[in-house]
């Protein structure tokens, strides 16, 4: 036999059941012999039954006269919370007065029953105390901005997970942490001997890069960026020189520079890997311009404008014949570039500031790079570093003079100690000339006491 759970009998139940057994008799259905009378249960759950039925046509109908914006419950939100529910409507009830038919005789002979229709006044209508329907409204809210979900009503937040503990399993738990860690500790295993060893392994430094949000530009901004781009890598210097000046001066270029950014990372990337060194220098004086505009904040592009900066300072090969192509001018403009940039939109980062100069410095102190590599760090170094850090670099720019003196001599140098490759005398020649311009003003900035120098060592480079 099939046993029906009901609802719980309540104590606010708007139908009790002695008026549920009134409407048994009523209807005839309460039964007079002893098989067919409805329990005492029945009724209960009849009762509860009704009740669980009539709250929610009432909250359905609620509903309705809020969104019809009623000052109270009319009938036809009854009514209509009684056919959503798919509810039979009571008969004998009539909600709207039957208008009259009139009829009307057609050509044809037939009767055509229409409504008849009535006058009203305006003024009666004017003077009526009803009100008459607001205007539909509409609220505009964010439903998601840049990923996150704002919290206001109308948005649903996601639930999250979250992973309860209870407070007499922690000391529990902290013990048999505390135990096993000691039972490590005591053994000399693989395990204690792996976490010894791996304390003195750097970790690579991963740093997680916010995307730019996509910025919708007008179509004028469009045309104006295809427009500057094409100037300043074009053929025509009065025009290119009226482009960087535009890059330089205007002050509407903030929303344009994510995609400006993109199109400089993409052309100097592409452009070192086909070697055409004319377009990277007409890159890098776009970016140059955009460095002296002060009406812009680069910080959120500088992932892809100091990158593309230090390629075109410490890339290996830049032109397509290094012996012939003056490679050295773009190593020099994105120098200077280098250092303006970091000097007007780096100050209130001073880790990144530190990472530019990690990353020139590894250049400099590798003995494997290439002395047009090393070439394109001294400038930067020079003007990034403080004078704790240039003392620190102080050996190794003797020892590149000395280098660069021999092979620029035309000494006949071990190929193993020193790096002499076909070419190699004009770089050394090169590299010894910027190391002499920016010693002088290096160890005048150190202060005194960092370091001493030795007489003969200054004569013999004749700086005082």
């Amino acid at each position: 036999m099939a046993v029906f759970h009901g609802p719980s009998v309540s104590a606010d139940a708007i139908y009790d059941v002695d008026r549920i057994k009134l409407f048994a008799e009523t209807i005839g259905i309460a039964g007079g012999s002893s098989e067919e009378k409805i329990t005492h249960q029945a009724y209960n759950l009849l009762a509860e039954e009704l009740t669980e039925i009539m709250k929610k046509i009432i909250i359905d109908a609620n509903k309705y006269q809020i969104h019809g914006r009623h000052s109270m419950m009319k009938v036809a939100d009854l009514e209509q919370a009684c056919i959503d529910r798919t509810i039979k409507l009571p008969m004998g009830y009539v909600l709207h007065e039957e208008k009259e038919l009139r009829a009307i005789t057609n050509s044809s002979g037939s009767d055509l029953y229409v409504h008849e229709e009535s006058d009203i006044e305006i003024n009666q209508v004017l003077q009526s105390t009803s009100k008459f329907p607001p205007p539909v409204r509409f609220r505009c809210h964010w439903l998601a901005h840049e990923g996150e979900i704002h919290p206001v009503s109308e948005n649903l937040v996601p639930y999250k997970d979250v992973s309860i503990e209870v407070e007499d399993q922690k000391p529990a738990k902290k013990i048999i942490a505390r135990r096993d860690t000691a039972k490590i500790l005591q053994g000399n295993g693989p395990w204690s001997l792996y976490c010894t060893l791996s304390r003195d392994i750097p970790h690579q430094e991963n740093v997680a890069i916010r995307p730019l949000p996509p910025a919708s530009l007008s179509v004028e901004k469009q045309a104006y960026l295809k427009s500057v781009m094409e100037a300043c890598v074009g053929a025509h210097d009065p025009l290119r020189v009226a482009a960087l000046h535009s890059l330089e001066t205007d002050t509407g270029l903030q929303d344009a520079l994510p995609i400006l950014s993109n199109i400089i990372k993409t052309g100097i990337a592409a452009n070192v890997v086909q070697r055409c060194l004319s377009l990277l220098i007409y890159l890098v004086r776009v970016i140059r311009s955009l460095s002296l505009n002060k009406s812009l904040v680069l910080e959120p592009v500088l992932h892809q404008l100091l990158p593309s900066l230090l390629t075109c300072c410490i890339g290996q090969s830049l032109c397509g014949r290094p012996e012939t192509d003056n490679h050295w001018a773009l190593r020099d403009f994105a120098s200077k570039t280098l250092v303006i940039l970091v000097n007007g939109h780096v100050k209130d980062l001073p880790s990144t500031r530190q990472r530019v100069i990690r990353s020139l410095r590894r250049v400099f102190e590798d003995k494997n790079c290439s002395y047009a590599m090393i070439y394109g760090t001294v400038l930067p170094l020079s003007d990034l570093m403080s004078a704790k850090e240039k003392a620190e670099l102080y050996p190794r720019f003797n020892e590149l003079i000395e280098e660069c003196r021999l092979i620029s001599s035309g000494q006949q140098i071990d190929p193993h100690e020193l790096r002499f490759m076909p070419g190699s005398r004009e770089e050394a020649g090169r590299l010894l000339s910027v190391l002499m311009k920016q010693m002088e003003p290096m160890m005048r900035s150190m202060r005194p006491g960092i370091i001493t120098y030795p007489v003969e060592h200054t004569r013999r480079m004749n700086i005082f």
